[in-house]
């Protein structure tokens, strides 16, 4: 596992690969990932919402799936968009199976774009500390005797 030193503290790179992004049009998808970006962690977008292709998230290789919620009405007052409610049914189905696997999910609506960010890096980072801490248990493991191993 790639470590990095941060103020003394060395911790795993990045927990994955990566994040994937998904959402209905205007949840925030774009600009939270350029957040990301900004703040080291990788992060990709999927335009997933506009793809009879189920998994078509997946294609960015293992990465963990962060969905993006905003209601119609958030939708509508962000991009002014021309259609009606029937088609953002149809988003809102076409996400059915990024739902199911997403690692974490953030209603968007009343949140600003720092605040989502802030709230996925923080989720982000939380996993990196949980996985750093089964490595670390995992190395220890491996260096005991058979015969000592509570595990």
């Amino acid at each position: 596992m790639t470590k990095v030193r941060v103020s003394g503290v060395c911790m795993p790179a990045f927990p994955t690969d990566g994040i994937v992004l998904v959402g209905v049009c205007a949840a925030g998808k774009t600009t939270v990932s350029r957040l990301l970006k900004a703040r080291g962690i990788p992060a990709a977008v999927v335009a997933q919402e506009h793809s009879a292709v189920p998994g078509l998230y997946r294609r960015h290789g293992p990465r963990r799936v962060v969905l993006l919620c905003a209601n119609w009405e958030t939708v509508h007052r962000r991009r002014h968009l021309s259609w009606n409610p029937d088609f953002y049914q149809t988003e809102w189905h076409r996400l059915a199976q990024a739902r199911q696997e997403a690692g974490f999910i953030v209603h968007t609506d009343a949140l600003s774009a720092v605040a989502v960010t802030d709230l996925v890096a923080h989720w982000w980072f939380q996993l990196a500390r949980q996985e750093a801490t089964i490595d670390d248990r995992d190395s220890t493991l491996r260096r005991l005797p058979q015969a000592n191993r509570t595990d």
